[in-house]
């Protein structure tokens, strides 16, 4: 949804410095250039240490983009040619839209390891409002324009060094960037200090070296984590620690029952991560990740031992999870999974084509007749309680939300909804996780069908 906003703002300068010249006065919006991009840059700065929150964030760049656009398109109207040669004119104006475009979708992620496209817009447009406003004005005294155009160069160096350091200051403790089609990947590496915590997780003694953390961030959202350490590092942390839904749909499957004849089971996970999943594995189970970024595996071979050290079996298949899933369908005919996980994200975006009925229903085909669907829904923006309790209901299924609190250094507040046809599991679930009383009163149901979706209602 965001992307009309933006989108929106730019159309609405052009309509307005097109419309009429005196829309557009320099006296105005060139004190205004002058403060936005003073307020981005230092928001830059100041959002690699703290959280300033969504909504700040979005009038501070909205409101830079919309001041930055009135000046381009004003300063373009007021350099609009006779109008014999206004083809040419607006021809070069819309081959200055698609070079743009080209530059963002196509040679940017080739050229830079993260959105550095946007540090360099804001250079850019200090600086050719610059040469606009000082370059070519018509006065008897000249020499009143050489302090105006020192000091507009001397921001210029400025602004380029501020905006330098933001980024180095943003890649500190980063040991690898990714960028592709699916955004940018990052690789974050830290000392921590021992604490009560980590030693009594660890079931260790508090030792001279200090512990490394490896993250794996998406976006700016941590997708799991890792210390590298001989016994931590098989510590499973983040969204899947002990006391997760995820972590009890394995140890508690009906098939781990005393006296069961085969406790072994056989997992899909849609989205890898750093694949802490398989630190909860037994010996004889199969855990099978689907991860449509062919990226996250390779960093996740690189730089993470979860597969490695897994007790069980774990294989990666490249792909869409969905469409994977649907092909195996096809091909190896329903009930083939005890446990099916869902935790695909995208920094924090949600693939909504993985949570309608279509692909419920289809998971449900994978599953035996006993089989778990836990699905991770921990979001910064997002209620998808309603979409996951439509789903249930369409498909007479029994659900029970479970909430893990945060463990410092160990594991992050996460939620999970499991999902199942096995009441007496649920029941024995919300008796020894903490259960969600708020998703159990409320009756919010929004059904997403590949023909329909909203995120209207869900915002937190």
């Amino acid at each position: 949804m965001l992307w009309i906003l933006p989108l929106s703002l730019y159309l609405v300068s052009f309509i307005i410095c097109f419309d009429h010249a005196r829309w557009y006065g320099r006296r105005i919006w060139t004190p205004l250039h002058l403060i936005t991009i003073i307020g981005v840059t230092v928001t830059l700065h100041y959002q690699v240490s703290e959280d300033p929150g969504i909504i700040p964030l979005i009038m501070i760049f909205t409101s830079a983009i919309f001041v930055w656009c009135m000046i381009c398109h004003g300063e373009r109207v007021r350099l609009k040619p006779d109008p014999n040669y206004l083809t040419s004119f607006y021809l070069f104006i819309a081959a200055g839209g698609a070079a743009g475009g080209l530059f963002v979708t196509i040679l940017a992620p080739r050229i830079f390891s993260d959105y550095w496209e946007y540090q360099l817009t804001i250079l850019l447009a200090f600086v050719l409002a610059g040469i606009t406003l000082l370059g070519k004005i018509q006065t008897p005294r000249k020499n009143r324009l050489l302090p105006a155009r020192i000091s507009w160069s001397i921001g210029a160096v400025v602004l380029a060094t501020a905006l330098y350091f933001q980024m180095e200051y943003y890649n500190e403790g980063i040991t690898e960037t990714r960028r592709n089609f699916y955004g940018v990947l990052r690789i974050h590496e830290e000392e921590v200090r021992w604490s009560s915590t980590l030693i009594a997780f660890g079931k260790l003694r508090k030792n001279t070296a200090k512990p490394v953390l490896r993250t794996f961030y998406s976006g700016e959202i941590v997708h799991g984590y890792q210390y590298l350490h001989p016994v931590l590092g098989r510590l499973p942390t983040s969204y899947y620690g002990r006391n997760t839904g995820v972590r009890y749909a394995i140890n508690h499957h009906p098939k781990r029952s005393a006296g069961s004849s085969s406790p072994n089971l056989k997992i899909g996970a849609v989205g890898l991560g750093v694949g802490t999943i398989a630190a909860h594995l037994f010996p004889g189970d199969y855990l099978r990740f689907y991860e449509i970024n062919s990226d996250v595996i390779s960093l996740n071979q690189q730089y993470f031992t979860y597969l490695k050290d897994s007790k069980g079996k774990v294989d990666t298949v490249l792909g869409d999870g969905r469409i994977r899933l649907e092909q195996e369908l096809a091909a190896d005919g329903p009930d083939t999974f005890d446990i099916i996980i869902l935790d695909a994200f995208s920094g924090d975006a949600i693939p909504i084509h993985l949570l309608t009925l279509e692909a419920f229903e289809m998971y449900f085909q994978h599953l035996k007749s006993d089989g778990i669907l836990a699905v991770h829904i921990t979001n910064q923006h997002l209620d998808l309680t309603p979409v996951l309790r439509a789903a249930a209901q369409a498909m007479n299924k029994q659900v029970i939300m479970t909430i893990s609190p945060e463990i410092r250094g160990i594991t992050e507040e996460s939620d999970w909804i499991l999902m199942t046809s096995n009441q007496t599991f649920l029941d024995q679930a919300a008796a020894q996780l903490t259960a969600d009383e708020n998703f159990r009163n409320d009756q919010r149901a929004i059904l997403w069908t590949d023909d329909y979706s909203s995120l209207v209602g869900l915002f937190y």
